[in-house]
């Protein structure tokens, strides 16, 4: 009986994790054991969650980010994927819930950068490989939200071909409430 191989190893992580590379940057799916990451990646990007909560993020975000799904959706159509740079660091992160509200409708929850990453181009490459990997595996439409206040997100997202579907009321988000602008892409 011949002895199995072991899985082949880039980047710290075994090939078959791997769900999307950018350049030095490979994406994979991130698990429970992934939390301190996670800890460390939120604190790193405090300034995102000034903006959205009015405080420093909590602990409890962290844990948060794995199990958070929306009312009537199931967990297992939950996509977390980190993306790490070529010192297997967290550099980002996507929270996508695949076909959110009808079959083939993919939802992106968060996607965030650490501030180092930030407007180098990095996000609009991942973005770029993320939709690939959405449309290869059934996506036909990405929606997501933006924090009205967040005038940088608004223009990344339209750069990206995104078209604004409609406004939503204030909703509460920490001590803070915000409206928010929805957007679409068709794939």
């Amino acid at each position: 009986m011949a002895a199995e191989s072991a899985p082949a190893r880039c980047c710290g992580m075994q090939v078959d994790e791997i769900l999307f590379s950018i350049g030095d940057y490979r994406a994979r799916r991130l698990r429970p054991a992934d939390l301190p990451l996670v800890r460390t990646f939120n604190q790193e990007c405090s300034d995102f969650f000034m903006l959205q909560n009015g405080t420093p993020p909590k602990e409890t975000e962290a844990h948060e980010i794995f199990t958070d799904v929306p009312p009537g959706r199931k967990i297992e159509d939950k996509l977390l994927i980190g993306v790490f740079d070529a010192n297997h660091r967290l550099a980002g992160l996507l929270d996508v819930q695949r076909d959110y509200r009808i079959k083939f409708e993919w939802w992106i929850g968060l996607m965030l950068l650490i501030p180092a990453s930030r407007r180098t181009g990095l996000g609009t490459r991942i973005h770029e490989a993320f939709e690939t990997y959405a449309l290869k595996h059934g996506a036909q439409r990405l929606l997501l939200a933006v924090l009205e206040e967040n005038i940088g997100a608004h223009q990344f997202w339209l750069k990206l071909g995104y078209r604004t579907v409609k406004s939503h009321p204030p909703k509460r988000y920490g001590c803070r409430a915000h409206a928010c602008t929805e957007y679409e892409k068709t794939l």
